[in-house]
């Protein structure tokens, strides 16, 4: 797999359409924890890890509702997308059993 070059990882991937977000979203402790809940530059088999995540992030968004208790709870499932996506990594790095 080819990997993307710096300058152009500020590009969607073709077919990805990025999200507008209001520039007061980019910047609050709400966005700055959304921006890590994209999967497009993961390989296949990790965005079927990831993308979960990034659905329910939105879900919790939708609700409305902002405050620390947000905050948090997109913190925690950010944590817990970080350890799926290792999890799914370790699963991938294991020798066969048969070798």
């Amino acid at each position: 797999m080819m990997s993307r070059r710096t300058e152009d990882l500020a590009k969607p991937e073709e077919g990805v359409t990025p999200e507008p977000q209001p520039v007061e979203l980019k910047l609050s402790p709400v966005g700055l924890i959304m921006r890590h809940f994209h999967f497009a530059h993961l390989p296949e088999d990790l965005q079927a890890v990831s993308q979960p995540f990034h659905g329910m992030a939105h879900f919790i968004i939708s609700l409305g509702t902002r405050g620390p208790e947000t905050t948090t709870c997109l913190r925690k499932l950010l944590e817990a997308k970080d350890c799926a996506v290792r999890a799914a990594l370790h699963e991938k790095e294991k020798p066969d059993a048969q070798d």
